[in-house]
């Protein structure tokens, strides 16, 4: 900015001299007659409208002439001025505000390390890529041909299916008295644990097993288990025991 206002200065104070030499050039024009002044506009009755016409032409001839010269060696020479300055510009601008493409580098080992960061992503990705691995995790061998070191794609793979274990449970509280129903619905005959004895008994069985327990202790009530006055028990029958024994197979077979 501070180069093209000096040029436009330079250009005005040109033209500022050029204009006083076209109008001392044009006063000359005139200077032979005193009846007709530039600025007055008095023409004396002794000049004919011929000489009026021609002198007015040569007026304007000689103006235009001035003009011409002006246009030609000031005004071309500040534009070219400008032009010059207005193309320095935009080269420095050019040459300090490039901006760099994306897509390439400014030397060859910049670009190298370009393409070793992009193989240690490619090796990373590959440990969880479905394409790379099985459905352990496990890493697989000549799998995909040699591929270029770029990460193109990528499939999660699925986590690994780990093997259901069967909920355990730490504590179950199963009474006495149920205990003691059970056993009356399982084991036949008069020979069944009294409440201190099942409080004993009951602590030889695991959880599921004590769970089963109490499972099948709630398929009859109390009055068709227990001998109570007034009320008789219901006949003891094999489904019961059948039931207990088909869930120790069903057990021995998980295990």
């Amino acid at each position: 900015m501070t180069h093209l206002t000096s040029t436009l200065q330079t250009a005005s104070c040109s033209f500022d001299l050029i204009m006083g030499n076209v109008l001392k050039r044009l006063s000359y024009t005139f200077s032979g007659d005193s009846h007709f002044p530039i600025c007055g506009g008095i023409v004396s009755p002794g000049i004919s409208p011929i000489d009026v016409s021609f002198r007015i032409k040569s007026f304007y001839l000689n103006l235009w002439r001035s003009c011409s010269s002006f246009l030609s060696r000031t005004i071309s020479r500040s534009i070219w001025n400008i032009a010059s300055r207005l193309r320095s510009v935009m080269l420095y601008l050019r040459r300090y505000g490039r901006v760099t493409s994306p897509y390439t580098y400014m030397t060859p080992q910049m670009e190298e390390k370009y393409w070793e960061r992009a193989a240690a992503s490619q090796r990373k990705l590959q440990l969880s890529d479905a394409r790379y691995v099985d459905a352990k995790g496990l890493p697989l061998r000549d799998s995909l041909p040699q591929l270029p070191p770029l990460v193109m794609y990528y499939v999660p793979a699925l986590p690994s299916e780990k093997p259901k274990e069967p909920k355990k449970l730490k504590t179950y509280f199963l009474s006495t008295k149920n205990y003691c129903k059970w056993h009356r619905m399982v084991f036949p005959g008069d020979d069944h644990p009294t409440l201190i004895e099942a409080s004993r008994l009951r602590k030889m069985h695991d959880l599921e097993e004590l769970q089963e327990i109490h499972r099948i202790s709630r398929m009859l009530s109390d009055d068709e288990v227990f001998q109570r006055p007034n009320v008789t028990p219901r006949p003891w029958t094999t489904k019961y025991q059948r039931k207990w024994q088909k869930w120790r197979r069903s057990r021995r077979e998980e295990l």
